[in-house]
């Protein structure tokens, strides 16, 4: 499987490569963000960047631990499920939160790196940085990972593919929703703040 072909190789690596191969991965799409924002670079810089990969990294924190905490009640509740004990289930979610974050970020990092950098610079250059146009987005984003969630052998049963659901909503509005909001709403108050703060020029007589 690709995700447990990542994680392998990410352990594979010694600690410091394989966080220079993550800083990597994220500082290497500036240069699509620079290109396609072309003029429009100047306002606003690269804090919206960096501030939309840090709210999509704290919204995939808050999904992993909700889904792994809705997953991990529905397995103890199960007959004879070793999930029942005492502190098993606590240290369960956590374990697991942190593998499925991991597994997830992998593949986040390389898709926003691909396609939400240069669509979210593509859309501040061509001004359709609006809420409406996020609403789309996380809505196209959510279709897709649907329809592929149905290929999965998982899917096996109404009550699997209703939480599996859940989750890729939660996952569409929490991740996609805030790295695109954070960007437009922190490039729009920078460009707001260097006009503000720009010299004016005097009135000719």
């Amino acid at each position: 499987m690709f995700s447990e072909f990542l994680l392998q190789k990410w352990f594979s690596l010694e600690p410091w490569l394989g966080w220079l191969v993550f800083a990597i991965l994220i500082c290497a799409p500036l240069i699509l963000w620079r290109v396609v924002l072309a003029d429009r670079f100047k306002p606003v810089g690269v804090l919206p960047y960096f501030a939309g990969y840090l709210a999509t990294a704290i919204g995939l924190a808050l999904v992993c631990l909700t889904m792994v905490s809705v997953a991990g009640y529905m397995l103890s509740i199960q007959p004879n499920s070793p999930l029942a004990a005492d502190g098993v289930l606590s240290q369960w979610i956590i374990g697991m939160a942190r593998y499925a974050y991991i597994i997830t970020g992998m593949h986040l990092v390389i898709a926003l790196g691909l396609i939400g950098v240069p669509t979210a610079a593509y859309m501040l250059k061509t001004n359709r940085a609006s809420t409406r146009n996020i609403l789309i987005l996380t809505a196209i984003v959510f279709v897709v990972l649907a329809i592929g969630s149905f290929f999965t052998p998982q899917m096996s049963d109404a009550k699997s593919i209703a939480v599996n659901l859940f989750g890729l909503l939660l996952y569409s509005i929490v991740v996609c929703g805030a790295f695109y909001f954070t960007i437009f709403r922190t490039a729009r108050y920078l460009e707001r703040r260097k006009t503000l703060m720009a010299p004016h020029q005097p009135a000719s007589a």
